[in-house]
């Protein structure tokens, strides 16, 4: 498909056929465990269905196609966008990835593709490798120690960025609404479902002054979930939100 003619509804239905038939591959290459449970293309593209502005011509705003999939688990999405043009690449930690990264290299091999995969921690690195007009940074920035650094590090490599991560309206026990305020909550190690890589959760206020402090400006934001009074550690109070951030710092 030429890159003119990608759009959000041109590509979710691909995407679903997608998923299907990179299943099915999986299931030839590995047991079912050996793959990350949760890694397909048409999830990592729902976002696209919240943010309905800018992000409905995303030809344009992939430019010539360079596209960098960080947290990308075993490369689902981006072997998607390598099928419909682009020319992208998987940016994840192998240290914390859900097999080291040997699911996107055996995907990679099974489908000669060109994806390049780059072994890169955005929380002990000083630079992202690669040039990019477009990142997908999808449920990663909870999981960095530091997010700060993180989105200042993608705003000097990539034009834009799309940015999904769960937010709060509210402290825990809905003890006192905190969403006009820029703030974030500190995980403890067993306040998400036992998973200890998680770390920050923001107000959307929050949220935002992050990307404006990082060098990003906010194109779109939308969110989902209870838009009432949502926390950062309950089962009933997930929010995440959807944004579509602008660098000012690329190149």
């Amino acid at each position: 498909m030429p890159l003119a003619e990608l759009s959000t509804d041109a590509l979710l239905d691909p995407a679903r056929e997608f998923d299907a038939e990179l299943a099915s591959l999986k299931g030839s290459l590995a047991a079912p465990d050996f793959w990350h449970p949760h890694s397909n293309a048409a999830d990592g593209l729902g976002i696209l269905t919240a943010l309905r502005g800018e992000c409905r011509d995303l030809g344009r705003i992939c430019g010539d196609g360079s596209v960098g999939v960080f947290g990308g688990n075993d490369g689902d999405l981006a072997f998607f966008l390598e099928a419909q043009g682009l020319h992208p690449s998987i940016v994840d930690d192998a240290a914390t990835n859900y097999n080291r990264l040997a699911g996107a290299y055996r995907l990679k091999d099974a489908l000669r593709s060109g994806v390049e995969i780059r072994d890169v921690d955005l929380d002990g690195t000083p630079y992202v490798t690669g040039w990019y007009d477009l990142v997908f940074f999808l449920d990663r920035l909870f999981h960095y120690k530091n997010p700060y650094g993180a989105l200042e590090r993608l705003a000097q490599r990539a034009r834009y960025c799309l940015l999904s991560t769960r937010v709060m309206r509210a402290l825990p026990e809905k003890a006192f609404g905190v969403r006009e305020y820029p703030m974030a909550y500190l995980l403890d190690a067993h306040e998400s479902g036992g998973d200890s890589t998680c770390t920050w959760v923001f107000t959307e206020t929050g949220l935002r002054r992050l990307a404006l402090r990082a060098g990003w400006s906010v194109v779109e934001y939308a969110s989902a979930g209870n838009l009432i009074d949502s926390d950062p550690v309950s089962g009933d109070g997930v929010e995440r939100a959807f944004v579509l951030l602008r660098s000012g710092l690329y190149g």
